[in-house]
């Protein structure tokens, strides 16, 4: 059975409840997640949101399966829980993410997502964007915009944070 947006979203913040709950060191902190298994965890949340992408093609799955991917390599496994996802998955989500931008299938609130994630993480991204792609993502950002980011897992959470700047 495929979960939810919903029931995802409860998935995610269930695990950031828990991070957050967590004392000591970076490497404290980070045996701590080990030893519950965080990392598994997002791993089969990530694969979820995957399968519901495969399942209903809803952009709102793809906004939060490429935070996720970003997240994990842009800040440390003892702030967010998330470590070591699937490859090809992450590679074969990016090719399908500058497909959709090459046919402006991608709508505003994700081209100004696409755009922060490359200005803080250009190498994650480097290789596999063209700049006529990433031109087309490229924005102005300022402020929120009106988006909401009202129960949308932890990139709801991130965009909540960082725009109320």
């Amino acid at each position: 059975m495929i979960k939810t947006l919903d029931c995802l979203n409860e998935d995610e913040h269930a695990i950031f409840n828990l991070v957050q709950t967590l004392k000591g060191t970076m490497e404290d902190v980070e045996n701590q997640l080990e030893s519950l298994d965080t990392a598994g965890k997002y791993r089969t949340i990530y694969q979820d949101y995957n399968s519901f992408f495969k399942s209903t093609n809803d952009l709102e799955a793809l906004k939060r399966i490429i935070f996720i991917q970003w997240f994990a390599v842009s800040e440390p496994f003892a702030f967010t829980g998330i470590s070591e996802l699937n490859v090809k998955l992450e590679r074969d989500n990016i090719t399908f993410l500058i497909d959709l931008i090459a046919k402006r299938l991608i709508d505003e609130e994700f081209k100004k997502m696409i755009a922060h994630y490359y200005s803080i993480s250009n190498w994650y991204f480097g290789a596999d964007f063209k700049p006529s792609e990433l031109a087309e993502c490229i924005p102005e950002i300022s402020g929120n915009s009106g988006l909401l980011f009202i129960d949308r897992g932890q990139m709801g959470r991130y965009w909540n944070a960082i725009t109320l700047l």
